[in-house]
């Protein structure tokens, strides 16, 4: 895989995060977005993948017209230099990663975030109405990305679960950081309800959108406690259920563990 000079410069650091629709990927990257050393991309080439695929989307021509399609635009943004001590966090979901995007884009940095397919599947339901695929799901593309960047002996690589998250979000904030040798912020813990002060994907003039997709976000306030679900899916989705598991069970024993000393920055 090719990389950039500029990628590891020492007082700079980009830091891609890789998932799947409705797994806390947006959770996260609001966290990010309250550090005021950190330039946050929220799935910079989606309007550039609706462009080229096709999907059906009730506002997909909206979409393109106010977001970046043209992907060498967007990867020319990703490349560029940081000032010193600045951190770049990029949230990708892999299935919308088109091949002519190339890799060049690509950072050393890397966190996976795994949620049960269960929960994903559910989520996304509420979301959208119409089949769901695997592909919309994007598991199995997350694991064969995953599977890419293991084998690139220059990336660094963190797997974090979903529910960890929610549970200990400070502790495992801490060991994001520690992990890619960033200060911990106590910023990143809270924000300011509402998407006024927000660049994510789908805030501003997306905003009927961003209901449809990040309002538990737009409504939040920081990290909410933990709670078990209990999922009964459907009959229908069970086959989807399955086409995912294994993908999922593949990932699971990377997810990292984390004890991690509270000092703060």
């Amino acid at each position: 895989m090719n990389r950039l000079s500029n990628m590891n410069q020492p007082q700079s650091k980009h830091l891609a995060l890789w998932a799947c629709p409705r797994s806390y990927s947006t959770l996260l990257t609001r966290s990010f977005e309250q550090r005021a050393d950190c330039l946050v991309f929220d799935e910079p080439f989606y309007a550039a993948y609706l462009l080229e695929h096709g999907q059906v989307n009730p506002l997909r021509e909206v979409m393109m017209e106010l977001l970046e399609t043209d992907y060498l635009k967007i990867i020319d943004r990703l490349k560029k230099t940081l000032p010193p001590n600045k951190i770049s966090f990029q949230k990708h979901h892999p299935k919308n990663l088109l091949p002519h995007f190339g890799t060049s884009w690509i950072p050393n940095n890397h966190i996976f975030l795994l949620r049960h397919p269960e929960e994903m599947i559910l989520s996304y339901r509420k979301c959208t109405e119409g089949t769901i695929t695997k592909e919309d799901i994007g598991m199995e593309a997350l694991y064969r990305f995953f599977q890419q960047l293991k084998s690139d002996q220059g990336a660094k690589i963190l797997v974090i679960h979903a529910d960890d998250l929610l549970k200990n979000p400070e502790q495992v904030l801490r060991g994001i950081c520690s992990t890619f040798d960033i200060p911990f912020l106590n910023s990143m813990l809270s924000w300011e309800k509402g998407f006024d002060n927000s660049s994510l994907l789908f805030a501003g003039e997306l905003l009927p959108y961003a209901d449809q997709w990040y309002g538990s976000v737009k409504d939040s306030t920081g990290f909410r406690p933990y709670q078990k679900k209990n999922i009964q899916l459907p009959d229908e989705l069970l086959p989807l259920r399955e086409a995912c598991m294994g993908f999922y069970q593949k990932m699971l024993p990377y997810c990292e563990t984390f004890h991690v000393a509270t000092e703060t920055v």
